[in-house]
């Protein structure tokens, strides 16, 4: 029963009671010697309904509270078992990052190394750089994100954003480098797309450095908070 009908009931017998109340009067104003016996029985009729009405209405405040307390309760274990699932899902996220974040700081150990590679144009040499690794580890870290975008904190989101339409812009730039066919080679293919990798590391390195110091402040608190620190 809602608030409504709660209250409708109860006007309902106001106006009952008032009415016995006002025939009671009456009959006992105009003769309430002859009346005595017809007053009585009202009286008790009154009693009577009131009663069973206002036990009526116990027996419905008491159902609505209960299905009230069942709709809150059921609302209480979803909201629960979402809550659950969120946090399963950033704890899952946040040890990607951390492995992610580990393997990048072992590779900045071979920044100067040279290598040698091989392809069927032959081979090249190139010397490994901070910003290569960076722009590799920076892309994986970017599509991580972008999968679990909804549970990463809003710190993390503000400096994604940013980096991710810078990233979109240079891919799109190589994209239509491809399209019309500017290089035909793979070499100058390979060395045009280091170039726009440096843009984006000389350009947003501050960001790039911020989002990680940001992701390892996270990783801490989340280690600390569940006894690993």
């Amino acid at each position: 029963m809602d608030s409504n009908n709660e209250r409708g009931l109860s006007i309902f017998i106001i106006l009952i009671t008032l009415a016995f109340l006002v025939v009671i009067i009456l009959m006992a104003i105009v003769k309430p010697e002859n009346n005595i016996t017809q007053i009585t029985a009202l009286v008790g009729t009154l009693t009577a309904l009131v009663s069973v009405i206002w036990t009526q209405y116990n027996k419905n405040i008491e159902e609505t509270n209960k299905q009230k307390q069942f709709e809150l309760d059921k609302k209480n274990q979803i909201t629960k078992e979402t809550y659950q699932k969120l946090f399963e899902d950033k704890m899952k996220l946040y040890k990607e990052l951390h492995s992610n974040l580990f393997n990048y700081k072992i590779k900045l150990i071979d920044v100067g190394r040279d290598i040698y590679n091989f392809d069927e144009d032959g081979s090249y040499h190139e010397t490994i750089t901070e910003e290569a690794i960076t722009i590799q580890h920076f892309k994986d870290l970017l599509s991580t994100l972008k999968k679990n975008s909804f549970i990463i904190s809003n710190e993390i989101e503000d400096i994604y954003k940013i980096l991710y339409i810078a990233y979109k812009q240079k891919e799109s730039q190589f994209d239509n480098i491809l399209e019309v066919g500017a290089y035909n080679d793979d070499e100058n293919l390979r060395t045009e797309n280091q170039r726009l990798n440096k843009e984006l590391f000389a350009e947003h390195q501050k960001n790039i450095n911020k989002l990680v110091e940001q992701l390892e402040c996270e990783i801490k608190i989340i280690k600390t908070e569940i006894g690993f620190l």
